[in-house]
This record gives structure tokens, sequence and C-alpha cells, in this order.
């Protein structure tokens, strides 16, 4: 690519050539291991495909289909079924690997999250705590202690989280972050208290990004485009308003379902071990190679792209399938004593 540019550039340094504006697309050349560099132009694509996408869902869709046949709101169920590409996307901002230009990347982050239905920071935050907890008493939904709760109680919660209940956390900020922020700051440090001795304490490092520093208005600006949009598609919905709602819940549902199938059943305390699933050929791309998870886990700034490579080279192999590991975790909350170490 860059051999190209210099042709239409003339002789050079490539930077000395290529407007500033144009560079964003570029594939990121402060990379220089193939696996690690940022698919610019690919990323891009994408973001404008998901754009078109949810824009459609909320915006095209009422406007222009259903006023001339209902049949049109059957189109929301493929709309609806991009959810975890589209998530994956944002995943790649939260990890700074969509774009190699942190404004660019959070800015891009803040406008997947308008579309998602979240602030991207709240996004960003709680995934990033993800990765420092899991597996500890913070974060292991299906685990239950026999010694501190029923096996019913934490069933209750626990398919309550699987069916809707993490998307309807992460829309919770809508709400949330409204409260005065000396409160809000308190009930930050109450989610995200350790849950036990041996779990990290990271309220410190959540309240500084997501309430000091003036961070709260941002997070209410996020909250205010977000009900704005979603108040205007209910509007424009009219009649055929559940229809919406349904595309909502089956968003969440998706999110929701999908995001501990990684770690189901795995080894406990153990934050850096996850489950890599297999997907037949090409499936893997759709999803942005998610399902090499293990190996996110262990290479988290490794785009997208890099991740199939560096699992062949690592040969890691696959712990499950995909669709297993989806219908594994219908079995519920599982027993601490049971859960060894790898």
């Amino acid at each position: 690519m860059e051999s190209k540019l210099l042709s239409l550039f003339g002789a050079g340094p490539l930077e000395t050539h290529v407007p500033t504006l144009f560079r964003f697309f570029m594939v990121s050349q402060k990379r220089s291991d193939a696996h690690t560099a940022i698919p610019i132009v690919a990323n891009f694509c994408l973001a404008g495909l998901f754009t078109l996408v949810n824009l459609s869902l909320c915006l095209a869709v009422p406007l222009w289909l259903l006023p001339l046949d209902i049949a049109w709101g059957w189109l929301l169920i493929p709309l609806v079924l991009t959810t975890p590409a589209f998530w994956a996307l944002i995943h790649e901002c939260v990890h700074g690997v969509f774009h190699p230009n942190r404004t660019v990347n959070n800015g891009v982050g803040r406008f997947f999250g308008w579309q998602f239905g979240a602030p991207f920071r709240v996004l960003r935050q709680a995934h990033l705590i993800h990765h420092k907890v899991s597996r500890t008493a913070m974060d292991r939904p299906e685990v239950w202690n026999r010694e501190g709760e029923s096996w019913l109680a934490r069933a209750i919660n626990y398919y309550g989280n699987l069916i809707i209940g993490l998307y309807a956390t992460e829309v919770s900020a809508l709400v949330l972050c409204w409260i005065p922020q000396p409160w809000l700051g308190r009930v930050v440090r109450i989610i995200f208290r350790p849950r036990d001795e041996g779990s990290p304490d990271v309220r410190d490092w959540a309240v500084k990004q997501l309430v000091e520093d003036g961070r709260h208005w941002a997070l209410r600006l996020d909250a205010l485009i977000i009900c704005v949009l979603y108040g205007l598609s209910f509007w424009l919905y009219g009649a055929y308003w559940p229809l919406l709602l349904a595309a909502i819940l089956g968003r969440g549902f998706l999110i929701s379902f999908l995001d501990n199938i990684y770690h189901y059943g795995t080894p406990l305390d153990q934050i850096r071990y996850s489950l890599n699933l297999s997907l037949p050929g090409w499936t893997s791309a759709l999803i942005l190679h998610f399902n090499h998870h293990r190996t996110h886990h262990l290479f988290p700034h490794v785009p997208w792209r890099g991740l199939p490579a560096i699992h062949a080279e690592k040969d890691r192999g696959y712990e499950q399938s995909y669709a297993f590991a989806a219908l594994n975790q219908l079995k519920g909350p599982i027993a601490m004593e049971t859960l060894q170490q790898p």
C-alpha cells in the first residue's frame, strides 16, 4: 500500500505527502509487526456498514419502509443479528485498536455508543475492568457458593443476567449518570466493590474514569444524545413501536447471552484464562474473530485481524465449538468447588 501511495505522491517519506485526513484511513505505520497493524481501512468500512444498519433500524425502516408495508418489519431481524459483530467493532475502540490516534479512536467509540444505546465510556470501563477481575468473585456470574446463597437465588440472578441483564445494566447508565456527582461516585464504588479478599480493588480507578475531572458531563451528553435518537425513533415508529422495542430487546439478548460463553465453567481466579471457540471457516470473520477469546485475553492490544495468526503461531487449539459453548451455559449455576485450576 505504501508503494502505491508513493507512486501517487512522489518520492520521499510517506507522511510528507499524504494529507492528515487521508492518513486516518491508512493502515497504521507505527506498528512494525503485521499482527499488530491496525486495519484502518477495513475498520472504517465496517464503521460505515454498521452505522447504515443502525440508522436503518432507527430511522429508515419507520420513515420509508413501514409506511409501504408492515412486512418490512421482518427486516429488523437481520439488522439485529449484526449485533455481535457491531459489539466486536466497539470492542476494538475499547482497547484502542480501531485507530492509532486516541482522539479518533475514542470519538468513533462514542459515536458507536450512541447507536448501541449506552455511553462508550461506560462500555469501555466495564470491559477493561473485566480484564482486571475476570474469574474473581467480581466476575463469574455462573459460580454458586453453597455456603453463601441458595441455588435458586443464584439461578434467578444468573438466568436474568443471561437473558437481558448485562445489556440492561449497561443501558441503566442513561439514568444513573444524572445522579449528582458526589453520589454518583458512591454508586460507582458500590458497583465495582471487591466481592472478597482476593478480588482486585478497582473502585478508585473506576471513579476517576467515570466521574472525576468532569467526565460525568461527557456521560450525560452521551446519554442525552442516545435518548434523543431513540426517542425520535420510537416517535417515528408510531403505532409500530413494539417492533422497535422487540429489536432493542433482541440486541440486549444477543449481547447478554453471548457475553460469558468464553468464560462459563472456566477455572477460578485465572484472570487471563478464557476459551478459544471454534467456528467453521469464514464465519469467524463475521464476528471479527471474537471467538479467539483466550488469544485476545493474552494479547489484548492485538487488533481483530491479527488474532487468527497469533492463535495459529501459538498452536493453542480450541477448547469447544462456539455453538456448544453457547448452549452449554444454559445448564445454569455451577458449584464453586467443582471448578478446578487448569
